[in-house]
């Protein structure tokens, strides 16, 4: 009669969790002491996890399958090539595929090996796959909804750019701000086992065009707007981007050896007129946007403008860098050994060059 060593074999499997994800499911990334299996990139990483530390190490779940459990059912869900809960077959291959593995008794069975492994890499190349799909779905819609917008001029949007004390430039508005007359506001949107059964509300908004370091629309901003007042639509959250933004910004004023870099529309914006519009100053649309901004190659120099909020305090009670200043940091890091010299001009505690102007403004 076999010796009952379940449990000593899911304590060593836990043990070498590592090792086994990287024999059985190679190309997993680690973020926040967790192992994630499909990963499609840094802003989505996927529902495969498995935890890494802490009294639930070595336990999985996928909430897209609605599976999890500890370290043997994860090896026999890997070695099954993740069609779903793993049969009584398939947790006998599993534990005598970790008997082989620990060097318990037997030998691994390399080809099993080898099949999770292909399964694991066809896995993730069909996610990236599907990804880059919907991506360029998303762009193209993207530049649909570009394509559909009339210049600000005259309109609600420039409106709303008045009412937050942002001037016409002497040469006009940038062609990178649009009008749209009316664009469904998704987050009202309801969905229903995948399907959607309500729309959101068809609202106007100011658009704002998000290209790429080619050129490229591959975004949108979009501000709705309330028709009524000119200002922000009553609703949630009336900033909303689509299409993937990543690395784009909104280019206002143009394309220059020097640039400068601000996180929102309007400060961005803002930063322009107290510039007197002597260069272009891009909108990146966030902290994110902001370190994750990839420069052209016509740009040599790079100038930002974060936003001045407050600081953070930390899990350990220290008081950690304000966000707006930390992103401005790790950009002008990121770009220092590619040549692109950064000044980084901080705004007063608290506050954005949107209000720095608007004092100004107010005090001329």
């Amino acid at each position: 009669m076999r010796e009952d060593d379940s449990d000593h074999i899911a304590g060593e499997l836990t043990k070498r969790i590592e090792q086994v994800l990287d024999t059985y499911a190679p190309g997993w990334i680690e973020h926040r002491g967790k192992a994630y299996l499909t990963s499609k990139g840094p802003k989505n990483l996927g529902s495969f996890q498995v935890n890494l530390q802490g009294q639930h190490r070595g336990q999985f779940y996928r909430f897209s399958q609605q599976i999890g459990g500890g370290p043997v059912k994860l090896l026999a869900y890997l070695l099954n090539g993740t069609v779903g809960e793993p049969s009584r077959e398939d947790f006998r291959r599993a534990f005598e595929e970790a008997r082989a593995f620990l060097g318990i008794r037997g030998q691994v069975d390399h080809q099993a090996a080898a099949r999770a492994r292909r399964l694991s890499e066809e896995r993730r190349a069909e996610a990236v796959r599907k990804e880059e799909q919907r991506r360029a779905r998303r762009a193209d819609t993207a530049g649909e909804m570009w394509a559909q917008c009339v210049p600000i001029a005259g309109t609600l949007a420039e409106r709303y750019l008045h009412g937050r004390g942002i001037p016409t430039p002497p040469m006009g508005w940038p062609d990178v701000l649009g009008f749209h007359a009316g664009l469904e506001y998704e987050l009202e949107a309801q969905w229903q086992d995948g399907r959607k059964v309500r729309d959101g509300r068809v609202l106007p908004c100011l658009v704002a065009r998000v290209q790429d370091m080619a050129g490229d629309t591959i975004a949108v901003w979009r501000i709705f707007l309330n028709p009524e007042t000119a200002g922000k639509a009553p609703v949630e959250n009336p900033k909303v981007g689509f299409g993937p933004a990543r690395g784009g910004a909104v280019r206002i004023g143009g394309l220059a050896e020097m640039i400068g870099g601000g996180e929102g529309l309007e400060t961005a914006l803002a930063a322009w007129s107290l510039e007197g519009y002597r260069h272009p100053v891009w909108a990146m649309l966030s902290t994110s946007g902001m370190m994750t901004f990839e420069p052209p190659i016509e740009v040599q120099r790079l100038r930002l403008y974060p936003d001045g909020d407050l600081p953070r305090r930390l899990d350990d009670g220290s008081i950690g860098t304000a966000p707006g200043i930390a992103a401005a940091w790790k950009l002008r890091d990121r770009l220092a050994p590619a040549g692109i010299p950064t000044v980084i001009n901080p705004p007063p505690f608290n506050s954005d060059f949107l209000d720095v102007w608007n004092a100004v403004r107010g005090a001329a």
